[in-house]
């Protein structure tokens, strides 16, 4: 497995969120990483999944709800978005394109020309990813009228040896004087260990004539292989000094890189006086549907006071219910609320999400404010698991494939029943007990999917053939 390399600063922008600072583009790939749900915490079962094609998107006025556009999606046969158009009434759309991993790869703007009845190119954002995953390259191009002109970018750019570790790792930005890609950074001279574990690396930055040095990462493993602790060490003009370390790290999961991994409590120290002393102490929990709060605290008179906390639940479809961002008064012993943002979401009896009303927190009223509102329609219906038609083991029903009008029976389980087809579509629902079952009748040839609620346990599903 490739063990990923990271600068300390992102490392703990990666442990404590906004914590730090770091370069920009870093900065954006790890706050969207751990805004997102953690991916390990929920697991799979064949339930069907219903993603809706089309969403109509209001905007609260204080008094009323006021359309101000449509979005329409499109997904794979798996059920991966491939594509989204946003469109409102001012002649102007956003297409986003993504790729097979979700992964947005451009962000169209469009306007729309009245004489000429068609849709001309204004302005786009893409992004371009290494074979590693990685992001590669991000630019914004602007339309001349002929070509796209670049007017900002940035460039990653990674070397691996033969056992796919990574030995250099080179930063450019676009420079619109020069009309060229310039240097801004570089991470080299990585040194790995007998298991292919990352040792130390030296970052230099570009003083427009050389590379200069700038920092030094070391790390360092527990018996379990999992990173326990990173020393960053600074460059005083003559020999890296120590400056800022995180030790007693400890980890929900370590995938061998930070992808997909999902820190659990860590503590930072800085160089003061001489001697490291501590600084933040983070400590982070899960709760259901990948749920999570983390919370930060400063060292204070010998003593961890409250500084921050940072929290995201979820709703079992796995939609973000609220994020909210809280500081702590350490005068009254409370949290305040610094930042909140929660989501209303309506569901049908299928699991179909109809509705987001989009609330957010008015400091100075202490209260939730509507801000925003998507109706949802044109449901198309796929398997969580991403391989279409895979039958529940605990789901049994016979005759399957059935003849029109017959009797199917479910074995052994007892709850409600909805029968959809293809597009999403309810031809039939009802509730079945012990040996019961139901009928086919009024469905024509072809394939249907099951979805079934039992009275205990999770909701499963099957295929259903209708000769």
């Amino acid at each position: 497995m490739k063990i990923q390399y990271i600068t300390l600063r992102v490392f703990l922008l990666c442990l404590f969120s906004l914590a730090m600072e770091s370069t920009a583009k870093d900065k954006d790939n790890f706050l969207r990483r751990f805004q997102k749900k953690p991916a390990h915490q929920v697991e799979s079962s064949n339930t069907l999944l219903y993603k809706p094609g089309k969403s109509v998107n209001y905007f609260w006025n204080q008094f009323d709800w006021m359309m101000t556009g449509t979005s329409r999606m499109t997904y794979t046969m798996s059920g991966k978005i491939s594509s989204r158009i946003d469109s409102g009434f001012s002649n102007m759309k956003t297409t986003y394109t993504y790729d097979s991993q979700e992964r947005e790869t451009e962000q169209l703007m469009q306007n729309f020309n009245p004489i000429s009845q068609t849709w001309e190119n204004f302005s786009r954002s893409v992004t371009v990813y290494d074979n590693q995953g990685n992001t590669q390259e991000r630019r914004s191009e602007n339309w001349s009228g002929i070509a796209w002109t670049i007017n900002y970018g940035s460039r990653d750019l990674r070397t691996y040896n033969g056992q796919n570790l990574l030995t250099e790792h080179l930063q450019k930005e676009w420079n619109n004087i020069a009309s060229d890609w310039v240097n801004t950074n570089l991470d080299t001279d990585f040194q790995y260990d007998g298991q292919s574990r990352l040792q130390n690396y030296t970052s230099k930055i570009w003083d427009s004539i050389q590379w200069v040095n700038d920092e030094k990462s070391l790390w360092n493993y527990g018996m379990d292989n999992k990173p326990n602790q990173v020393t960053i060490q600074s460059w005083n003009g003559n020999a890296f000094v120590d400056s800022t370390r995180v030790i007693d790290i400890t980890w929900f999961n370590w995938s061998g890189g930070l992808d997909n991994s999902s820190p659990q409590s860590y503590i930072m120290q800085k160089i003061i006086n001489g001697s490291w002393a501590n600084d933040q102490r983070y400590t982070a929990t899960m709760g259901l549907n990948g749920s999570q709060s983390t919370t930060i605290e400063i060292y204070v008179n010998n003593a961890w006071v409250f500084s921050e906390r940072f929290s995201s639940s979820f709703d079992e479809q796995q939609n973000m219910v609220i994020q909210l961002n809280e500081s702590y008064d350490m005068g009254l012993a409370v949290w305040d609320t610094t930042y909140a943002y929660y989501n209303q979401n309506t569901y049908d009896g299928q699991g179909r999400i109809l509705e987001t009303i989009q609330n957010i927190w008015d400091i100075d009223l202490q209260v939730f404010e509507k801000m925003s509102r998507l109706v949802y329609s044109e449901h198309s219906v796929f398997t969580d698991n991403q391989k279409p038609f895979a039958r529940s083991k605990d789901l049994v029903i016979v005759p399957n494939p059935a003849n029109a009008g017959e009797f199917v029976q479910v074995s052994g389980l007892e709850g409600k029943y909805f029968i959809s087809d293809l597009t999403g579509r309810q031809h039939s629902s009802g509730f079945v007990s012990g040996k019961g079952g139901f009928s086919t009748e009024g469905l024509s040839s072809g394939i249907y999917f099951l979805l079934f609620q039992p009275s205990k346990g999770k909701p499963q599903s099957s295929r259903l053939v209708v000769r």
